[in-house]
């Protein structure tokens, strides 16, 4: 009898459909606004909106250093049962990056001017940018607090709405662009005003979530050690973070050399380039994203099975559709430049050869994005920052600088040999420290999560749960745990498991897992399902307390119940000698 991993394989795919249809709806948009704005406006305007992303790297490293930080160590809290903790780190999280969204927009909007001529040294779209600058820093607060909040749902399983957030605020910012652009004719200042509308009208649909009585996450008054859990949020959120600020370096470099090499084609051959790129992006963003978000949950349950079971599932999807965007690009590189209405027969004699080298990165946005997030969403902090900083500047910058030397096409090569190299190099550096931890690989899960352990899924029948019992009953017996204790888990778990059968609603082919894990001084039993909320230890039936309840409360040192990434866990824990 062994674990299958199908219920945490489930568990990760309903947060993964979840998480891309948030995150493709926010990267789907924002690539239907640049055609829109292309296609209402001209080439020239979707030019000066890629010479903003430095702007809205900023944006995205505040949201990460928050919501990123704040929504991973929820998860672990949750797999912990630190319930308290998770309130702190919710509150400091979302209202601490509404607070500071709030200040940075208000200096953005009185330096915009100053910063547009930065931006853009040649002069030639600095209007334009300007225009969109403003709306921009005003939409900061809005993302936060919208997007932010729907972080957090997703957590407490609200899929649907999290989701609907970002597709409403969308679909009001794209409907926007039209009557703002083509109607009242205030031009690309149109386009950023229309996503400040989007996202204001989006804020409505935080009410049933913050007005719900069933929702876990409160906002609560902060602790006294404020700053060292404000810390902590920030030290999590730091790798994702410097993804951005490791963008907003390369673009600014890549734009100023490529500008001032080919002019305005150089401009348009990275803005189309650049594109290309967030397609495979907004895949293994979503695929990641959830990762960490369930990843997170078992490592806090010190479940390391599970842990890599999902690892392994997601890595698979994110390099799959990374690897679709790759081939779509190489086949059809005309036509996508097409889309960008980049069809000058001058600009497509430099774009097309560029954008096939340049996609060849797509080809490691998969793993590296993974690996980023397992390590960030199992304490290694560290290693997920080195991969940040490596990836994005560290190696980056001097890498295209050296190929800016050789030639044009030469410079397209920078982002895959980055990449690739920081990759290499971080395993590297792993590797080297698992081994003399004397763990025997790079991914580095603490020696902590490694205990004697028997590790069981069975289908939700009452035949199944009496042959689990008797496997656990062997299990014991085989590692000389005394007969009392092997006793008291065998029945517990042949009891919650029947219990379960009969109240959760569960199919009879669906799952239940148990994990048993041998400690020093006790044992512990974990049963775990994916059917209704249902506390097996408090179920009441005509008055009277589930048959066997009673048995398993006298011979438990303690059990507790919680709901963690929307299962069912109920956690017993007897003492080595009862």
């Amino acid at each position: 009898m062994k674990r299958n991993g199908i219920l945490v394989q489930k568990k990760y795919l309903e947060y993964l459909s979840s998480t891309m249809a948030f995150t493709l709806s926010i990267y789907i948009a924002s690539i239907v606004d640049g055609l829109l704005v292309g296609r209402l406006i001209g080439p020239g305007a979707f030019t000066a909106i890629n010479l903003t992303m430095p702007v809205v790297c900023i944006k995205n490293i505040l949201f990460c250093l928050f919501i990123s930080g704040g929504s991973v160590l929820v998860s672990q809290f949750m797999g912990a049962r630190r319930f308290d903790d998770c309130n702190q780190t919710f509150t400091l999280s979302l209202a601490g990056g509404v607070a500071f969204s709030i200040v940075l927009a208000i200096i953005g909007i009185s330096v915009s001017g100053r910063l547009a001529d930065l931006l853009d040294k040649s002069g030639t779209f600095a209007g334009d940018v300007y225009s969109y600058l403003v709306p921009l820093w005003a939409l900061w607060p809005l993302t936060m607090l919208t997007s932010g909040t729907a972080s957090f749902m997703r957590l407490e399983g609200w899929h649907g709405l999290a989701a609907a957030i970002p597709i409403f605020a969308n679909v009001i910012n794209l409907l926007c662009d039209i009557v703002f652009i083509r109607f009242f004719g205030w031009g690309i200042n149109g386009a950023g005003w229309a996503t400040v509308t989007g996202y204001g009208a989006a804020v409505v649909l935080l009410l049933p979530y913050l007005r719900s009585k069933t929702r876990r996450l409160h906002f609560v008054r902060p602790s006294q050690d404020i700053l060292k859990r404000l810390v902590n949020i920030l030290r999590v959120g730091l790798p994702i973070s410097l993804i951005d600020a490791c963008d907003m370096l390369r673009i600014y470099t890549i734009n100023s050399t490529m500008i001032a090499l080919l002019g305005n084609i150089g401009g348009q051959v990275i803005a189309v380039c650049t594109a290309a790129k967030l397609y495979a992006i907004m895949l293994a963003n979503g695929a990641a994203t959830a990762m960490t978000n369930v990843v997170g949950a078992l490592y806090g349950e010190q479940d390391r099975n599970g842990v890599l079971h999902v690892l392994k599932i997601s890595l698979c999807i994110a390099s799959a559709t990374c690897i679709a965007v790759f081939i779509l690009l190489e086949l059809f590189p005309v036509q996508f430049a097409g889309f960008y209405r980049a069809t000058n027969p001058e600009l497509l004699e430099v774009l097309v050869p560029w954008l096939r080298i340049y996609s060849l990165v797509i080809l490691v946005i998969g793993p590296l994005y993974i690996l980023r997030a397992f390590y960030q969403s199992t304490g290694q902090v560290n290693a997920a920052t080195a991969l940040s900083v490596l990836e994005g500047a560290g190696f980056m910058i001097p890498i295209f600088y050296l190929l800016s030397k050789i030639s044009v096409n030469a410079m397209a090569y920078a982002n895959l040999f980055s990449a690739a190299l920081a990759i290499i190099a971080v395993s590297f550096w792993m590797h080297l420290k698992a081994k003399k931890q004397g763990l025997d690989n790079f991914l580095m899960l603490r020696s902590s999560m490694i205990h004697k352990s028997w590790e069981a899924s069975i289908a939700c029948t009452e035949q199944e749960a009496v042959k689990a019992s008797q496997a656990l009953l062997e299990y014991c017996q085989q590692n000389s745990i005394s007969s009392r204790v092997a006793n008291a888990v065998s029945i517990s778990a042949e009891e919650l498991c029947v219990n379960i059968t009969r109240f959760s609603g569960l199919r009879p082919d669906e799952q239940i897992d148990l994990l048993f894990k041998v400690f020093d001084d006790s044992v512990v039993l974990k049963v775990r399902d994916s059917g209704k909320l249902f506390n097996p230890t408090e179920y009441m039936d005509d008055g009277k307390l589930i048959t066997g309840l009673k048995l398993i409360r006298a011979i438990a040192t303690k059990i507790e119940y919680s709901v963690i990434l929307g299962f069912n866990t109920t956690v017993l824990t007897v003492k080595s000698k009862l």
